[in-house]
């Protein structure tokens, strides 16, 4: 008996707090007569957001796609074979194999800090990057603001301008440059990896005449023929990298697809904003609608209600006492 009065009483407590509770079907009676405060709400907020898109300054992608070249001693043909045979001398003197290259040492050069310094130094770039400092008409910086550092326009271009990404099973590289002008966008992707094919290529010839000078000055030396030899083969595997180095444009970075100026915007897009808009705007009004419903029940039959239901608790509680004993 204890038992039973228990979970009478249990049940009692439920249908009491069941009674703040809104089903689904008043829920949807209160949308329906309040559709028009939702619908306000929803094509402000769409309108706000859409003056916000149309208002902001806009920002264009321009990429590229890339390939890294890979130098393989196969495009050298005997002498490839020949700097295989002796890889020790050629390890000891520091002239690397053909074919050891790998493509992440393109495209660490392509994001290195040093390529990104002398791209901001070679098309003066301080001045537009930090146009609200520069004065163009003195052509100088304006009094009393921070001059920017080439170390801070450095960071600034590669973590908010320029992006670099490779796809891991084709092996391409996407430079990416995200800019206001989409004119500017596209020239400073194309002009970025021009930088970085020369930049390698006088490394590559630079290096290719100082180790022929040294294997020239040790051949010299040695008295041994065989040692000559090997020399002379290296030397003449220097010579055709330097030739290489020279006939090529591309040198380390091909290009697949050059970079175009863009017609729309990445950012920001009124369409999908608008969108968006639309259903926080509708969300928004759906909670204002309930909160004012909830907020405008007559609070007295609320209390009337709560009394009653209490004071009903209490007799069934008092009649369950006389049969428990």
């Amino acid at each position: 008996m204890p038992d039973k009065n228990v979970s009478v009483a249990e049940q009692r407590l439920v249908q009491v707090a069941g009674q703040d509770e809104i089903d689904l079907k008043e829920l949807i009676s209160i949308f329906w007569r309040r559709r028009l405060v939702v619908l306000i709400f929803a094509v402000a907020t769409a309108l706000a957001a859409l003056a916000l898109a149309l208002v902001l300054p806009k920002k264009y992608l321009a990429s590229t796609l890339l390939v890294p070249v890979h130098a393989n001693s196969a495009g050298l043909g005997g002498a490839g074979s020949l700097l295989s045979h002796y890889s020790g001398l050629a390890s000891l003197v520091g002239i690397s194999v053909p074919g050891s290259e790998k493509a992440e040492e393109s495209i660490a050069l392509l994001k290195s800090r040093l390529i990104t310094e002398r791209f901001l130094v070679n098309e003066n770039l301080l001045p537009v990057l930090y146009k609200s400092r520069w004065n163009s008409v003195k052509h100088e910086w304006r009094k009393g603001t921070h001059v920017p550092t080439l170390w801070e326009a450095s960071q600034y271009f590669e973590k908010k301008l320029r992006h670099v990404t490779r796809d891991s099973k084709t092996g391409l590289v996407k430079l990416s440059i995200e800019w206001e002008n989409p004119i500017q966008a596209a020239a400073w992707a194309n002009a970025l990896v021009r930088l970085t094919n020369d930049y390698a290529k006088h490394k590559a010839i630079a290096t290719a005449k100082r180790d022929i000078a040294f294997l020239d000055a040790q051949a010299a030396k040695t008295p041994y023929v065989e040692e000559r030899q090997g020399i002379f083969s290296i030397m003449q595997t220097e010579l055709t990298k330097e030739m290489l180095a020279k006939g090529s444009k591309e040198y380390v970075l091909k290009v697949i697809d050059p970079a175009f100026a863009p017609e729309n915007p990445k950012f920001p897009k009124p369409l999908l904003w608008t969108i968006l808009g639309l259903f926080v705007g509708g969300a928004g009004g759906c909670i204002y609608v309930l909160i004012r419903h909830r907020s405008s029940e007559p609070r007295e039959s609320r209390a009337d209600g709560a009394e009653s239901d209490s004071l009903n608790l209490r007799q069934t509680d008092q009649t369950a006492l006389p049969s428990s004993s």
